[in-house]
């Protein structure tokens, strides 16, 4: 059984990669599943402000 130092550091690795997780798990020995559930209480237990950073779009509004 993989370590969570391992999944984290998965996790953190699909985060920069941008790519969905369907996408990520197209690599060899990964399934969706058990990655879903590894991202899934990884942000329950260690929210990342990366992951959250990545939800959010930056926006400018002008002041009149």
């Amino acid at each position: 059984m993989a370590s969570a130092s391992y999944w984290q550091e998965l996790i953190e690795l699909w985060e920069r990669s941008g790519l969905k997780q369907s996408e990520f798990c197209r690599q060899p020995n990964l399934g969706k599943s058990t990655f879903s559930k590894r991202v899934s209480i990884h942000c329950k237990t260690a929210p990342n402000i990366s992951h959250f950073q990545s939800l959010f779009l930056a926006v400018n509004v002008p002041l009149k």
